[in-house]
């Protein structure tokens, strides 16, 4: 969907070459571009005639489980870092959704996932960063130390420096996990029962799924999720008490991570799951978009689209419900509008080549309802051409201080700049 020819990529392994990397970027003027998992839709990780930096090869992870947190390099996906951190019984605090997405992408953006609803995002969790800037110095920040710069990079879309590590907590792990899925009499049900469970914790993993097609119409589920040792530790009746969706379809017990270091359970998945659901022979395109909403403009958003047109005859639409907590450290570019809980509601039609302008239509008419409802866009899904006047009203009040940032730390605007446009 967007085709944009570098000038060089450069993979790096170490902090000391990333840092050569910027200094000849910024010698020569290039735009300088730093690229992960790829695991963004509207070109994020590209640009014209750049220097684009590779980060997947500065990958290191050290776990320190006496203090349960670990040093990871920003280019480390969150599988390897669970592959090492299960080792000794533990797990990252609010793991995103997908795991092959890397540290220091993941932290640029937000970071979500099936724990998110009592963790917060992951850039409310992280402890400490070492972040690279344009003149290739490397320092040390967090909210006691450097903290504007801390600010800036956490949910800052790359603009003000590279996240070089991370120091992020820890959690105890148990070996097993019950899942359980739950029909949805509709999405204002679902984002009632996710308040519900939100307030008083009964499970370790919660999402919401939407799922259309022609046949069956709308299909609404609530997945949930609770580790233990053995099963006798669980009360299941207790455990879905009280909520809207009452019909359980399917209750499974897994492995919390396999021997194979694999996912063991929904709540955490791979990109390579085949997902084909499209009758045409040529490849889908997945455009997907997310909004972070306050939770009862999330019910009339999802409402919204339950009863809207969809995109074309044949093609499926699947989406993610997920809640964000309130954390006393959120990021203060991640949602800036709001210190109380969050819903993220995630929409990704699947479409042929044919069907790929229907759904790019789709896309936009959502685009467009999430924003007059105010809510505000989770930076890796399809955007364009946005204006400085529409990043200035999503940031809000933080624009004007981000926007100095930048100007400080990167005066010759080289760092990501084919995505946030300034002027």
């Amino acid at each position: 969907m967007v085709q944009r020819t570098p000038a060089v990529v450069v993979s790096v392994r170490s902090s000391e070459e990333l840092q050569a990397a910027l200094r000849i970027g910024s010698e020569h003027a290039l735009p300088i571009v730093t690229r992960g998992s790829g695991h963004c839709m509207s070109g994020q990780g590209l640009a014209e005639g750049a220097l684009v930096i590779d980060m997947k090869g500065l990958c290191g992870v050290q776990i320190d489980a006496e203090r349960r947190s670990g040093w990871l390099s920003g280019g480390a996906t969150w599988h390897q870092v669970t592959n090492a951190a299960f080792t000794h019984g533990l797990m990252p605090v609010g793991l995103t959704t997908i795991v092959d997405t890397t540290v220091g992408g993941t932290l640029s953006v937000g970071g979500v996932g099936g724990e998110s609803f009592r963790t917060g995002a992951q850039v409310d969790q992280v402890l400490e960063l070492d972040v690279a800037t344009i003149d290739g110095k490397i320092t040390r920040c967090s909210g006691a130390q450097n903290k504007e710069l801390f600010d800036a990079v956490r949910a800052g879309v790359g603009q003000c420096g590279v996240i070089v590590a991370a120091r992020y907590p820890l959690r105890q792990a148990k070996a097993q996990l019950r899942s359980y899925t739950l029909a949805c009499p509709d999405g204002r049900a679902l984002v009632a029962d996710m308040q519900t469970i939100s307030r008083d914790a009964r499970v370790d993993f919660m999402f919401g799924a939407m799922i259309w097609n022609a046949q069956r119409g709308w299909q609404v589920l609530l997945l949930l999720g609770k580790e233990h040792d053995d099963p006798s530790e669980l009360n299941d009746s207790a455990l879905l008490s009280g909520l809207h969706s009452q019909l359980e379809l399917v209750r499974a017990d897994s492995p919390q991570w396999q021997l194979d270091g694999r996912p063991g359970h929904p709540f955490i998945r791979l990109f390579e799951e085949p997902t084909s659901h499209c009758d045409d022979e040529d490849a889908l395109h997945r455009p997907w978009v997310d909004h972070l909403c306050e939770p009862q403009a999330a019910a009339e958003l999802i409402s919204t689209v339950m009863s809207g047109p969809m995109v074309a005859a044949r093609a499926r639409t699947s989406g993610v419900v997920l809640g964000i907590a309130p954390h006393p450290k959120r990021a203060p570019l991640l949602q800036p509008h709001t210190h109380g809980p969050l819903i993220l509601l995630g929409l990704s039609p699947e479409a042929s080549d044919a069907q790929l302008q229907d759904a790019l239509a789709y896309v936009r008419r959502h685009n467009e309802h999430g924003a007059a409802i105010g809510g505000k866009r989770y930076m890796s899904g399809f955007m364009e051409g946005w204006t400085e006047s529409e990043w200035s009203s999503h940031f809000g009040k933080a624009w004007p201080w981000f926007r100095a940032m930048r100007n400080r730390v990167d005066p010759q605007g080289l760092l990501n700049n084919a995505h946030i446009r300034w002027h």
